[in-house]
């Protein structure tokens, strides 16, 4: 029996799967770590595009383009450094707008067993930019979300945001943070515990 990759005789041999000499598996992971990288940084490029192109198709007057283009450059290099820490078109959203606006960020911040999208320490917020699957999975995100705010203790807050309202509304992103925090802390006042606020009314939809 032979290695699958040069042919080389090998001692061992499965039949059910690929087999390689140990000079080949090494090759192979290597190969496939360059593969893996050199997908992350086109997977990237179209993600950060798709965000730009949704921010200059917002047209509101709050801001215009220019007011982006640095935060754009910022994130554009810090996807190149990270390349794994923004999951999605809506994060990378997230990240150009937050950053525009001098908020400080920390993308994929581990809070004791839980990471989180956006760790914002000047507004005490933790920021989670949900897609459509978080519906079916709202008790398990709730109690997620009591534990970080154990772990942080009093004056925080974790956001969600669905995806939908950053594509539609990405320059409101930060009044939606400071509108939320402010009504969360209201409820929590009046009722404590989990709380649940309209994200739609907030935004305006």
């Amino acid at each position: 029996m032979k290695c699958d990759r040069c042919g080389k005789p090998l001692k061992e041999y499965n039949e059910y799967t690929r087999n390689y000499c140990d000079e080949c598996k090494e090759k192979n992971a290597q190969e496939m770590q360059e593969r893996r990288v050199q997908y992350l940084n086109l997977k990237n490029q179209f993600m950060l595009e798709r965000a730009v192109r949704r921010i200059e198709q917002h047209r509101n007057g709050l801001q215009k383009f220019k007011f982006y283009e640095p935060a754009i450059e910022a994130v554009r290099d810090y996807m190149q450094k990270n390349p794994e820490n923004l999951a999605s078109t809506e994060e990378t959203i997230a990240a150009i707008v937050l950053i525009a606006d001098e908020i400080h960020i920390k993308c994929q911040y581990k809070i004791g067993r839980h990471r989180v999208d956006f760790f914002i320490p000047d507004l005490k917020v933790v920021l989670e930019v949900d897609g459509y699957m978080h519906t079916y999975s709202r008790k398990k995100d709730s109690k997620r979300d009591l534990e970080i705010l154990k772990t942080l203790g009093t004056g925080w807050e974790v956001l969600r945001i669905p995806t939908k309202y950053i594509n539609a509304y990405p320059q409101q992103l930060v009044d939606a943070i400071f509108k939320l925090k402010e009504e969360k802390q209201k409820l929590r006042k009046i009722s404590g515990g989990s709380l649940a606020i309209d994200i739609a009314k907030v935004l305006g939809a």
